[in-house]
Formats: C-alpha cells, sequence, structure tokens
C-alpha cells in the first residue's frame, strides 16, 4: 500500500487559519470527514481510494503535514493530490 508524508510550508499564516482553509476545501475536492479535531489542528479524510491525515503546527510559518495512503493510487498520484490540498487551502486563506 503506498503512503506519502509531504510538508508544505503556509507563510504569514496561523495554524488556525490554515485548519479553517483545509476543512471548506475538503469537500470540494471529493473528500469526506473521518475526524475533526480543531484545537489540534488535525483533520482525518477519505475517498473512494485514498485516507489522509492534515494536520498543521506552529512556526515561524505555519507547517502542514499531509500523510496520504492508498490501496490503489500510486506515490506520484498521491503527491500529487497532496500539492492539490496545499493549492486549495492558500486559494481559502
Amino acid at each position: 500500500m503506498p503512503s506519502i508524508e509531504a510538508r508544505k510550508e503556509f507563510n504569514d499564516t496561523s495554524p488556525t487559519d490554515c485548519y479553517n482553509a483545509a476543512e471548506k476545501c475538503v469537500e470540494t475536492l471529493g473528500f469526506s470527514f473521518v475526524k475533526k479535531r480543531p484545537l489540534g489542528w488535525f483533520l482525518q479524510i477519505k475517498n473512494a481510494s485514498l485516507n489522509a491525515n492534515i494536520a498543521f503546527r506552529p512556526g515561524t510559518n505555519t507547517m502542514g503535514t499531509f500523510s496520504l495512503s492508498s490501496n490503489t493510487e500510486s506515490e506520484d498520484a498521491l503527491q500529487k493530490s497532496a500539492s492539490e490540498f496545499a493549492e486549495a487551502i492558500r486559494k481559502n486563506l
């Protein structure tokens, strides 16, 4: 089962703002929520072929960690999905 972990930096943005933006775009990207933890800036989501965890942590720049796994998708497809998530989050900030 392929899995990846990608880290994306979000400049000049709080973890709360990133979490809220991520929550807004999950369903538009075709995923459903498994678990939401707003106090920990953590989302667990899935669709028919992917499972994903998205977490944010504070720092000089907020860091987003995207952990994706799939029984059917390749590592390249998982990397692409992580990048699409990060871009959608940036657009919703």
